[in-house]
């Protein structure tokens, strides 16, 4: 691989930081009471316009540390696990917290999200 091959990826990933970075800001500007309240009543289907925009950011950005749900029991219990972003290493669970739904995971992971944009 030659050295400008090497400078062209450092660029890319540069910019790609700078790009999340800007979301990120973009993400915490729209959080408001009401989309999260709207988001806890409805985590899957058809949102408003802003909060599909917050949506969309919120999952959007790198594979590694994206959260997921693991079902331990069919219809009774679920948890989060974050993917490791490596291939053959398998998702890691976030906490020891069970959810008696999907939607419950669903927002679970939609708060979590919300969270790590705000470090």
């Amino acid at each position: 691989m030659r050295s400008s091959d090497v400078q062209v990826k450092n660029r890319d990933l540069v910019y790609y930081e700078r790009y999340l970075r800007i979301q990120r800001e973009r993400a915490r500007r729209l959080v408001r009471e009401d989309l999260i309240e709207e988001h806890r009543l409805k985590p899957l289907g058809h949102h408003s316009d802003a909060l599909a925009r917050l949506a969309f950011i919120l999952g959007n950005g790198p594979h590694a540390g994206k959260y997921a749900i693991r079902v331990v029991e069919p219809f009774k219990a679920y948890k989060i696990v974050s993917f490791s972003g490596v291939r053959g290493v398998p998702p890691t669970t976030v906490d020891e917290t069970t959810y008696a739904s999907p939607d419950e995971a669903y927002h679970a992971i939609f708060l979590r999200r919300l969270a790590d944009i705000t470090r």
